[in-house]
């Protein structure tokens, strides 16, 4: 009887642990492998869909530095990449210079808009390579991360949750436009 109690206090005391620690084991793996598998998604939708990738560039134009942690050479547009571990949900517009992320532990903090540098990484090597209308910009987070309803932001920019990003891709590959010429895209791929 004895025993049977020590057991069941154990037990007991596991699964408390579990219910307790659970959700701090389950974002701590998430923020250590959310680079990796996003790449692994990212490569693998190059794979299937037959599109050009590369990752971690860094281009330089005009004596500045820019850096997409991947190009994605989709049919009908290039899509470039920055993805970001968020600790919380964010909120904000894209006009505003700083959003809202709510910590887990129920702060807020102020975070510079990741969309504002996105764009104007963009805006370089858009106008650099004089191909405005095909480059999207998607900024990626992590599966965790909730995203509130981004006001006024331009058709040439995003920002989703991974689990929305091959979706995302994917939509925007089967709108009723031509296919980027086999030529240019060939071009754009040498240049970058």
């Amino acid at each position: 009887m004895l025993v049977g109690a020590i057991i069941l206090i154990s037990l007991l005391i596991i699964g408390f642990s579990y219910l307790i620690f659970q959700p701090i084991v389950k974002e701590a793996l998430e923020k250590k492998t959310f680079l990796k598998e996003f790449y692994s998604s990212v490569y693998q939708l190059a794979i299937d869909k037959d599109f050009y990738v590369i990752n971690d560039v860094v281009l330089e134009i005009d004596t500045k530095f820019i850096h997409f942690n991947h190009i994605l050479f989709g049919d009908k547009y290039i899509y470039c990449i920055c993805d970001s571990y968020m600790e919380g949900p964010i909120s904000g517009k894209f006009s505003d210079n700083q959003w809202f992320m709510y910590k887990n532990n129920g702060e807020l903090e102020h975070i510079k808009n990741p969309l504002i540098l996105h764009r104007s990484r963009l805006s370089y090597v858009t106008s650099s390579l004089r191909a405005e209308g095909l480059f999207i910009g998607l900024f990626v987070v992590n599966k965790s991360c909730i995203v509130d309803k981004i006001e006024d932001i331009p058709d040439n920019l995003a920002i989703v949750n991974e689990d929305e990003f091959k979706d995302y891709i994917l939509k925007k590959e089967k709108e009723n436009i031509p296919p980027i010429n086999t030529l240019q895209l060939d071009s754009l791929v040498q240049q970058v």
